[in-house]
């Protein structure tokens, strides 16, 4: 029986990693699985664990707004957790500082470290930060990579992870995305949100909704300004639209947006951070999003839905190549003038869920797990402090990913209005 440990903080985590947890422990069998949440992001955790019904075996005191005082923290008790329970590999998952620190902490105890969504870069230092440096420490110290696309996996041969260490696995998001439409109670989700929007007017009905959200810590200060003002200037612009705007639990984002929309337009509504269904639901139902959310630009594709990144670069290139998203930046002509013309294209969203979704069919938790029940691959976990290096020749062991023509895959349902889930990708 291989002993996994799934150490995670923040809700991005906790959405991905749900499908995979949840697929290891139907095997009870083969795996033991332990759930650490750090308390990195407490809050906005917390909703994310009930939904999914994922019940922490231990639970730390961690979520310092300073970077440093957290990160000694997470190091501290994941080191403690570590010490004290019996564990052949650690599973992280993306660029958050929990990932991170128990990636490092894998490294101490010499434990092979196992990390989902590998290999994703901007290419800039600081954008995002610190995201973008905890990513490249990961991708050298974690012993197997589960890149959720064949660009991200090129990327982290160029940087030199041996191949056969990374593996094309298509984005968990998706796989949760599928699990969540599958438990979620549209009619009573959508009487629960028009409620707390105040949209419940017969008028509002057919409104369109446009989503915002803005966290991210270098579009702090002038650069948020500059996407708030593009905002006012679209709602004043488009009064027949509804603007939503999800407030971030960050003091200094949820201020400054605060500030700034002190007297915001009528139809501009400065909203509380919303729960994960909800935002399923939003993204399906809106006819534009305006984000520098990481996971937005991932989750959009499924709903055909068009986003533009509210920031200089994204390292979710796929989106864009395949038309999905488009890059504005923060200043507001920019902004405008890319939001005129996506929100005046009405057969936008049709094209869209014609095209094959760059990251994923579903299958993602799938590929994964037939990785770790490989019996070589399980027996190099107990045997890795005799021999990290060994060649797991793990593409050979799974069918990678590759993405279908448009005209090839079960993309024509989606395109035609079908409530079908599957995505659009397939094995090689």
């Amino acid at each position: 029986m291989l002993r996994l440990a799934f150490a995670l903080g923040t809700r991005p985590e906790a959405i991905k990693l749900a499908p995979l947890y949840h697929a290891l422990r139907h095997r009870s069998d083969r795996f033991r699985v332990r759930l650490w949440t750090t308390g990195q992001h407490r809050e906005l955790l917390e909703p994310v664990l009930t939904f999914f019904r994922l019940v922490p075996d231990r639970s730390g005191p961690c979520g310092d707004v300073d970077l440093g005082r957290n990160f000694a923290c997470l190091v501290e008790t994941l080191a403690a957790w570590l010490a004290s329970e019996a564990v052949d590999a650690l599973v992280v998952q993306g660029d958050t500082l929990t990932a991170f620190a128990g990636a490092f902490v894998g490294f101490l105890r010499q434990l092979p470290v196992l990390h989902v969504e590998a290999g994703l870069r901007t290419g800039q230092r600081f954008a995002p930060f610190p995201e973008e440096m905890l990513r490249r420490l990961l991708g050298v110290i974690a012993d197997i990579h589960f890149a959720p696309t064949p660009r991200v996996a090129a990327t982290l041969l160029r940087e030199g992870v041996p191949r056969d260490r990374v593996v094309v696995t298509g984005n968990t998001v998706v796989d949760a995305l599928q699990m969540a439409r599958s438990w979620l109670a549209r009619p009573a989700m959508e009487r629960a949100l028009c409620e707390r929007l105040d949209l419940c007017n017969p008028d509002d009905v057919h409104r369109p909704w446009i989503l915002v959200t803005a966290h991210r810590r270098e579009n702090i200060g002038e650069p948020l300004k500059g996407i708030c003002r593009a905002v006012e200037r679209l709602a004043i612009a488009h009064p027949e639209a509804v603007f939503l705007w999800s407030l971030h639990r960050n003091p200094a984002v949820r201020a400054a947006v605060l500030r700034e929309f002190a007297h915001a337009p009528p139809n501009v509504r400065l909203v509380e951070a919303f729960s994960y269904p909800e935002m399923i639901y939003l993204l399906e139902r809106c006819a534009v999003v305006l984000t520098d959310s990481g996971g937005i630009q991932e989750e959009a594709p499924t709903f055909g839905t068009p986003v533009l990144v509210l920031g200089q670069s994204t390292e979710r290139d796929e989106a864009v190549e395949a038309g999905f998203a488009d890059i504005v930046g923060t200043d507001p002509a920019r902004i405008v003038a890319a939001f005129d013309e996506v929100y005046g294209d009405p057969t936008r969203r049709q094209r869209l869920l014609a095209q094959p979704n760059p990251y994923g069919d579903g299958r993602a938790c799938e590929r994964i797990l037939a990785l770790l029940d490989d019996d070589d691959v399980q027996a190099f976990f107990r045997t890795y402090r005799e021999d990290p290096h060994r060649d797991l020749a793990l593409p050979r062991r799974c069918s990678e990913f590759r993405v279908l023509p448009a005209d090839e895959g079960p993309n024509a349902e989606m395109a035609a209005g079908s409530t079908a889930e599957r995505g659009f990708l397939a094995p090689q």
